[in-house]
């Protein structure tokens, strides 16, 4: 939604996609070829990335800033660069179920949602993204659960399978 200024002097690394959870798996030769297949984007505060019900194909990992996540039924969620749940992808299920607006100038690292999908399942051998960082939710047994490894990722997600 809107263009971005990508950073073109700042060069994804490899040290920079280590700091998200799904790039961790990864042997150092993976990273480095998927690092230019990244791109830093850069947004103004008060700026609509995605709204409910979007298709946009990439995968979102907050650098720097802060953002807020909203939805009918769980309402305004914060989050800050730098934090256990900002390591993870932000509201990365198709089409999207929450809007997703900067509250600060921020920077997101930014890749399509396929080439990563395929980059950590060969690795992972597994059939998501994320079934590494499965973790227990109480009553459910439904396949959200293995996205949910933070209380802030609980919250948001818990919702669409449970509630």
């Amino acid at each position: 939604m809107g263009a971005a200024k990508k950073l073109a002097a700042k060069r994804v690394d490899e040290k920079l996609l280590t700091r998200y959870l799904p790039f961790q798996s990864l042997e150092l030769e993976d990273l480095k070829n998927l690092a230019p297949k990244c791109q830093l984007l850069s947004y103004p505060s008060n700026r609509i990335l995605f709204r409910r019900g979007d298709n946009d194909p990439r995968t979102y990992f907050l650098v720097t800033g802060e953002i807020e996540i909203s939805s009918r039924r769980i309402g305004i969620l914060r989050l800050k660069a730098g934090t256990e749940a900002a390591r993870e992808a932000i509201a990365d299920v198709i089409p999207r179920r929450v809007e997703m607006r900067t509250t600060q100038p921020s920077t997101f690292l930014v890749i399509d949602r396929h080439l990563l999908e395929v980059t950590t399942n060969s690795e992972l051998g597994q059939t998501t993204t994320y079934r590494k960082w499965r973790v227990p939710m109480t009553g459910c047994q439904c396949s959200w659960a293995h996205l949910t490894r933070t209380r802030f990722l609980r919250k948001i997600f818990k919702h669409y399978c449970c509630g």
